[in-house]
């Protein structure tokens, strides 16, 4: 929605945003980030192998997907919108979504696999809990209490991220661990924690050092 308006899109016309997009197919390799992706969007933060500039990938033609796909052998379709000018190479688009905001230039619409055995299994019940009741995640500083996703590229989704893993651990489908990496946006400098819901700690995984964390 906040990408509509950005680009001076209506959002009640979606004949000019459909008039406005292209689509292209996105690979992923491990069942996580299926379902991520199908939750929350791609994450800016989590980007690798940016050979053709700072983005998104997607293929403009779906076999050329195949070889990012992995041992899930499965394909999103992505909507994208093309007033953010995404950098076309060959056979791919290349799309710089904001690291850290809240506007993505690109939805998926369709999830495809190439597995006849395994359904794809999206978890529906998930996304209910997100809507409207999304918990607040913080971590404890010398200061005081801090949210997560403040000051650091994930800002965008990492609440949700971890709202998702902890109504796993607690539905008993998940560990009581959580481990993810994010760029602090004041230095670049990137670091890699694990959340423990159990004892409700997070460590640095570089440094061994614990803060305790809280949900309200």
């Amino acid at each position: 929605m906040n990408a509509l308006k950005t680009l001076q899109l209506d959002v009640n016309n979606p004949e000019q945003i459909i008039k406005n997009g292209v689509f292209g197919w996105h690979g992923t390799k491990t069942d996580q980030a299926v379902q991520l992706i199908a939750h929350h969007n791609l994450d800016p933060g989590r980007r690798s192998g940016q050979v053709y500039g700072p983005g998104e990938y997607c293929a403009k033609d779906y076999r050329t997907s195949f070889s990012y796909m992995g041992p899930t052998e499965t394909l999103f379709l992505f909507f994208i919108l093309k007033k953010c000018k995404p950098y076309s190479f060959n056979v791919h688009y290349v799309i710089n979504n904001p690291v850290g905001g809240n506007e993505m230039y690109m939805i998926p619409v369709l999830i495809a696999t190439l597995n006849k055995r395994v359904p794809i299994n999206i978890n529906c019940a998930e996304v209910g809990t997100m809507k409207g009741g999304l918990s607040k995640w913080q971590w404890k500083d010398e200061k005081g209490w801090v949210d997560y996703g403040k000051g650091q590229n994930f800002e965008w989704n990492l609440q949700a991220v971890i709202e998702e893993a902890y109504q796993k651990y607690k539905s008993n489908r998940g560990t009581p661990l959580i481990s993810f990496t994010f760029i602090r946006l004041k230095d670049k400098e990137k670091q890699r924690y694990t959340l423990d819901f159990q004892a409700m700690t997070q460590k640095n995984n570089q440094t061994n050092f614990v803060r305790t964390i809280r949900s309200l």
